[in-house]
């Protein structure tokens, strides 16, 4: 009688999770890197306002949080190998990496894609400030196949994507005229949009809204009285002034009886 065989039970390899920049709007392809990095660093800087008039009894001065800076981080030393496809690396790696730091040509509004990066987890929406790559292989014929890659990112409100060059022209105008930037156009009345703001108990001249502001008249004016002035020789308006009679300086012949 043979004996029941004995199942060892084998231990499953966990699978390889490779680290990933997902396109967040499409556009461009996504990045899958070829070897997982082996560190990863993280930074974040807070501002602080310093008031160097406003000290107290240590000297220092008051300080006043002001907001935070998004996270930057730097995937280091990178590699990318196709030496054994004797394929070139920029063709296959490269020039898809390089889509991170180029405008999307497909978009109207266009700007560098937004990513998500993603590693077991994810971890952030980012942008590419820059991209820094070395090629340190080549075939006999000078194909590239061996690449060493830095991609530093920064972190992006997912609730909040960045705008392209449109956007920003456009903010960078309302911020060079304010008035050019209100939402309520012709001074209007911001409690009550679209309504011009007005106060008809008010009125003041040359407007159509309210009396027009009554003043004393002036000569030559239409509005108003006349003002009355003594009357001038030669004019036609009051009376002529009368002066006396002089005598004449003819003389006068006496009559003969």
């Amino acid at each position: 009688m043979s004996s029941p065989s004995v199942i060892t039970p084998q231990k499953l390899k966990p699978q390889l999770e490779k680290a990933k920049l997902l396109p967040h709007d499409g556009g461009v392809e996504p990045i899958e890197l070829m070897f997982n990095p082996s560190e990863i660093s993280f930074s974040r800087s807070v501002k602080w306002q310093q008031d160097p008039g406003n000290r107290g009894t240590s000297l220092l001065p008051k300080v006043n949080f002001s907001g935070v800076e998004p996270y930057q981080f730097t995937l280091k030393q990178l590699i990318f190998d196709t030496y054994e496809t004797k394929t070139s690396v920029m063709e296959k790696y490269i020039d898809k990496i390089k889509k991170g730091v180029e405008t999307i040509d497909s978009k109207p509004d266009t700007r560098p894609p937004v990513y998500k990066f993603v590693w077991q987890k994810e971890y952030f929406f980012c942008v590419m400030t820059s991209l820094t790559y070395t090629l340190t292989m080549f075939l006999t014929d000078g194909t590239p196949v061996r690449a060493m890659v830095d991609i530093s990112l920064q972190e992006v409100d997912k609730n909040n994507i960045p705008g392209g060059t449109q956007s920003a022209a456009s903010a960078q105008q309302r911020q060079n005229n304010p008035q050019s930037a209100s939402l309520f156009p012709g001074g209007g009345d911001q409690t009550n949009p679209g309504t011009a703001q007005e106060n008809p108990a008010a009125g003041q001249p040359g407007q159509g809204t309210g009396e027009p502001k009554k003043e004393p008249g002036k000569p030559g004016s239409g509005t108003g009285e006349p003002k009355k002035e003594p009357g001038k020789p030669g004019s036609g308006t009051g009376e002529p002034k009368k002066e006396p009679v002089k005598p004449s300086s003819v003389p006068v012949k006496p009559k003969t009886k």
